[in-house]
């Protein structure tokens, strides 16, 4: 039998081992795994990454540490909450055996907060909570000990009656054994009684001096006595020790099972069992085959975690074979009721056919039996004259079996043909007749009861459907509970990331933010390094996002833009739906430097310098599985390898990434006071040269903004001003109307004036160098004024204050020319109103033409009368400033095409360079390496922060051994080559059931191997709600089916968009 709790022995030796581990570790949380069993969180405050300790404590059978994640009860019981408020948040001061008896002193806090937890390990165990002074507050269960001490709530604990560790000399056990009422003794529980170092320690030291330890003490050859005391001598100094050393499990072989059982049911199981844990290899089991582990708190946790495992897979067959024989009960109801109905069916049309063909002989029955019961003579009488005619042979009288007057019917014996006389009782089949009715009445009665019993049988038959059907539901909903039941499985140790929201963009670079405003605090203080971009969504409320850049270089495009929307869609966007930008900027321009006078709250920082805004993003997010790669299949993969997405929507998006850089280069002002527009009003101020970096303010979802710098507030208020000068124009200008050239002319804009009309910010700013180039127009400034259009005035004004021109705004914002500063016209009678139907088409053509002014649509008017000439030469400048944009355009192609090829280069240099020094590292030839190259490797692994990206993979192989799966949610964008995704967008789905639906959809994928599926079910529910954003609404291709088979009936879910 397996062996099933702890000795002295063992736990002397798990102390040792857990002592090294534990001390100065704080209580994070306690959990009841059953009414035994409880599960102790222990974590260390402070260190980098916080690892988790958790500890099993079994009360009286085992305590160790684990690497095992177990079920837990969802509600606490009232002793564990009783620990939660007395330990939790306190520090493990101390952990030591008391004596050498089988108890453990766990010691919390200090000074006047210090409490003790007593584990006993003897009978029935116990776990006690006692003060400073050991005095009881909370316990398990309530006893008293031979001498009458009780242990109970406000009794002191009995510490001073702790059996020491034994003293053994040659003197003290020879008196032992020669004692007389040890003659009939065995030495094995004689030397149990004398030593108390217990069975299996009493049995090694017997063995090792060569003594049979069931031998009695009066055959005992005393001369042996030096030799067993030199051996319990060397148990005690190993007891004593303090030094490390390895634990063992004895194991067996696995028993055979039958052929036809082994080929019915395959089993996973291993080909060994665990049948005992020692911290010494003792001489009785030294044949025994064994597995060695690097200590004895490590042997232990795998030992019971294996038994545990073993004991929850018997109970989920037992389960599963309880529901089987329930449902097999209820189809053998089932059947035996439809089968009785079928043969009462079959009797009732037997019976009725028998009186169809004895019709003579039952009228004939009919009528006798009538007869004499007219005749009024009794029943006895009646009897016993049908007794009489059976023996003289009669024939209607032979075929009476039975008289049941008071129902006035009779049971008759019919046969449906005639035999001889000594075969009739073989074939008789009795049939009860009523009297009042004829034989062919009889008959029509028993095919009307037929009937009412097929209907009945009918109705059976689709009741037991139907019954059949619910209890096959509710089985294969046991059977599903059963079997996703979560069992024993090993811990993984979490990434140092996964602490926060993350990702890793399509480039292979690690996106983290911070989950709250202390989380925003921990990423600048602990993981903003040199070379690392700070992003933030231009939104009060998103929290800080930072991409790793541990290689330095510079980061893609892609990168920034997954994390600008990654940024925007974990703040306030998400859930208001709003459709907003993201800026960068470089770790230096990211401090906690405020200005004077003003003061930054937790996770509010100051930025100075330049913002560098990104397109806007759409809110479009996605849950996806990686899987973390065993060490022998890591070199098949590298970041990046086969996660090129379209190359026309990179292009694309590294064009508008780029011209959106240049517009900032170019225009420093517009930007400073974009940034600062949802700022507070700022107090009026001189303007300030646009070479002046700009101070901005990011703050975290609860810090509140403090006000930004009077640089950006002053081109705040600047720019404020510049626009409502331009609205006052515009509605100075809404009711003028342009004069219409009159006739009809059909204007071909195809050619000359969609050149024209594609770039309007180039001929506006040729258009005014031409007109500072003319003297003549210099010369008269009022002429000048009334001869350009707004847009050149415009411009004319920015070039002499030392401003890049503006682009072109939207037709709907173009403003028309002023209608003071037009050529006055002599004054006449006011023109008249245009009908109403050419209202419209003058305002249309209004709003088409109102940038012209008088000279340019002579211009145009005469260029549309031009002959044939003028319209070739057009024709041919046209063409040649074509060919001149195509040509600009090809050679910046070729330039962005060389970056990528260089920056592809890089990259795979850099891989390749990673991945040479990552074999090193695999192989242990750091003595081959120069002093460069393990620099190098040091300086790699601390700014990788120990995570090796290329272990991580998207879309394993079918050859690759996977170890565990990770949940990831990040921009869909950066998931388009993961095998299992699925579309997230705002909605109103919580975490838990989006999670669930995720999970199926994996579930039901075609490719999903089984080995992909264990894993994915193998991750913890509190992965997924930890990752997934609040609020969503899944869109993925093939939910319908997963919505029927969930809830028939309920209708299609609003927060589930299916795409098929």
């Amino acid at each position: 039998m397996p062996k099933g709790r702890f000795t002295a022995l063992d736990l002397r030796r798990v102390v040792r081992d857990m002592q090294s581990k534990v001390v100065g570790f704080r209580i994070a949380n306690i959990y009841d795994i059953n009414g035994r069993t409880y599960l102790f969180k222990l974590a260390q405050p402070g260190a980098i990454d916080q690892d988790k300790l958790f500890i099993v404590v079994e009360s009286g059978v085992r305590l160790h540490t684990t690497r095992f994640s177990r079920d837990r009860r969802e509600v606490p019981s009232v002793f564990t909450m009783k620990l939660r408020k007395a330990i939790k948040t306190k520090r493990l001061e101390s952990l030591r055996q008391l004596g050498y008896d089988r108890l453990i002193d766990m010691k919390f806090g200090a000074a006047e907060n210090e409490v003790h937890l007593i584990v006993e390990f003897y009978a029935a165990g116990n776990i006690i909570l006692t003060d400073k002074d050991y005095k009881i507050t909370a316990l398990l269960r309530s006893y008293s000990l031979e001498d009458g001490t009780s242990v109970a709530v406000n009794e002191k604990y009995p510490i001073d009656k702790i059996a020491p560790l034994p003293q053994v000399s040659e003197d003290s056990l020879k008196a032992s054994v020669t004692a007389p009422e040890a003659a009939n003794v065995a030495m094995k529980e004689l030397l149990m009684k004398a030593t108390n170092l217990g069975a299996d320690v009493c049995e090694h030291c017997l063995v090792d001096a060569a003594v049979d330890p069931k031998v009695k003490a009066a055959k005992f050859e005393h001369d042996k006595i030096p030799a067993l005391v030199k051996s319990i001598q060397t148990m005690m100094t190993f007891l004593e020790s303090n030094e490390a050393n390895p634990g063992y499990i004895i194991t067996k072989p696995q028993p055979p099972k039958n052929e036809q059982l082994a080929a019915a049911t395959p089993s996973k199981e291993d080909p060994v069992l665990y049948e005992s844990f020692q911290p010494y290899r003792l001489k009785q089991t030294a044949a025994a085959p064994v597995v060695e582990f690097s200590d004895f708190d490590v042997a232990v946790d795998e030992y019971f975690s294996k038994i545990e495992s073993q004991r929850v897979e018997a109970q989920r067959i037992e389960q599963e074979q309880a529901v089987h024989k329930r449902l097999g009960k209820v189809k053998e109801d089932q059947q035996r009721r439809v089968k009785d109905l079928e043969s009462q069916e079959q009797k009732l049309e037997r019976q009725a056919r028998l009186i169809e063909q004895n019709v003579a002989l039952v009228d004939a029955a009919i009528n006798a039996i009538n007869k004499y019961l007219a005749s009024q003579i009794s029943w006895d009488k009646l009897t016993e004259l049908v007794k009489q005619e059976k023996k003289k042979g009669d024939l209607i009288a032979s075929i009476i079996h039975k008289m049941k007057l008071p129902q006035n019917s009779i049971t008759l014996l019919l046969y449906e043909t005639l035999v001889a006389e000594e075969d009739l009782s073989d074939e008789a089949e009795q049939v009860d007749i009523d009297l009042t009715l004829t034989a062919h009445g009889n008959a029509t009665e028993y095919y009307a009861k037929r009937k009412k019993a097929a209907e009945k049988r009918q109705k059976t038959e689709e009741s037991a459907k139907m019954a059949m059907k619910s209890a096959e539901r509710k089985a294969l909903s046991t059977l599903k509970e059963v079997k996703t039941k979560a069992t024993i499985q090993k811990l993984r140790k979490p990434y140092w990331f996964e602490k926060f929201n993350w990702f890793i963009s399509s480039d292979g670079y690690i996106v983290v933010s911070g989950r709250d405003m202390q989380q925003n605090e921990l990423l600048y203080k602990r993981y903003l390094h040199k070379g690392d971009v700070y992003i933030h969504a231009d939104i009060h409320g998103a929290s800080t996002v930072i991409v790793k850049n541990p290689m330095g270089g510079e980061i893609p495009p892609r990168t920034l833009s997954e994390a600008g929307t990654f940024s925007i869609c974990y703040s306030k966007a998400w859930k208001s739906k709003i459709v907003t930008s993201a800026w960068w900027v470089h770790d230096d321009q990211v401090s906690k430097t405020a200005p004077s006078g003003e003061f930054l709250t937790t996770g509010s920082f100051m930025i100075r310098g330049k913002k560098n805004f990104l397109p806007p993003s759409t809110l479009v997010m996605g849950l996806g599985i990686l899987f973390r790669l065993a060490d022998e299949s890591i070199p098949g993969y590298v970041p990046g390898e086969n996660e090129e997405a379209n190359d026309s929507d990179d292009e694309g998006q590294e064009t508008q990434q780029q011209q959106q850089s240049d517009e900032q280069k170019a225009s420093p002002q517009e930007q400073s006071s974009s940034s600062s527009s949802s700022s507070s009003a700022a107090p009026e101020a001189a303007p300030t040269p646009a070479s002046e970096s700009t101070e901005a303010n990011v703050s975290a979802p609860v810090a509140e903004t403090p006000a930004e710098s009077v640089t950006s507030s002053e081109n705040t208020a600047e720019s404020e001003s510049g626009e409502s000068d331009e609205s006052d124009e515009e509605s100075d200008e809404e009711d003028s109307i342009l004069p219409v050239p009159s006739g009809d002319y059909q204007i071909d804009l195809t050619k000359d004036h969609s050149a024209a009309s594609t770039s309007s910010e180039p001929q506006s700013q040729s258009a005014d160098s031409q007109t500072a180039a003319s003297p003549s127009q210099a010369g008269n400034q009022a002429d000048r004024k009334k001869k350009l259009s707004k847009k050149e005035r415009e411009q004319l004004k920015r070039q002499k204050q030392g401003l890049p021109p503006v682009e072109k705004k939207p037709q709907q914002q173009q403003n028309q020319p002023k209608q003071q500063q037009q050529p006055q016209q002599p004054k006449g009678p006011a023109p008249q109103k245009a009908p109403r139907g050419k209202r419209s088409k003058l305002k249309k053509i209004q709003q088409k033409y109102g940038d012209q002014d008088e000279e340019e649509r002579k211009a145009m008017m005469e260029l549309l009368k031009s002959s044939g000439t003028k319209q070739k030469e057009a024709a041919a400048a046209a063409e040649v400033k074509q060919a001149k944009t195509a040509e600009q355009t090809a050679e910046e192609m070729k330039r962005k095409l060389a970056q990528k090829k260089e920056a592809e280069a890089k990259r795979v240099a850099r891989l390749k360079e990673e991945e040479e020094l990552r074999n090193a590292l695999r192989e242990e030839k750091l003595d081959e390496l120069s002093d460069a190259d393990r620099a190098r490797i040091q300086e790699t692994t601390a700014k990788n922060l120990g995570v090796n990206l290329a272990a991580l993979t998207s879309n394993p192989k079918p050859e690759d051994v996977v170890m565990f799966a990770i949940p990831v949610c990040a921009p869909y964008e950066a998931l388009q080559n993961f095998k299992y995704r699925v579309k997230i967008t705002p909605g109103t789905l919580k975490k838990g059931k989006a999670a669930q639906l995720a999970v199926s959809v994996f579930m039901k994928q075609q490719e999903a191997s089984p080995q992909e599926k264990e894993l994915i079910k193998a991750i913890p529910d509190g992965e997924f709600t930890g990752v997934l954003i609040p609020n969503v609404k899944l869109s993925t291709p093939g939910l319908a089916s997963i919505l029927q088979q969930k809830s028939k009936g309920k209708g299609k879910s609003e927060d589930v968009e299916i795409t098929e």
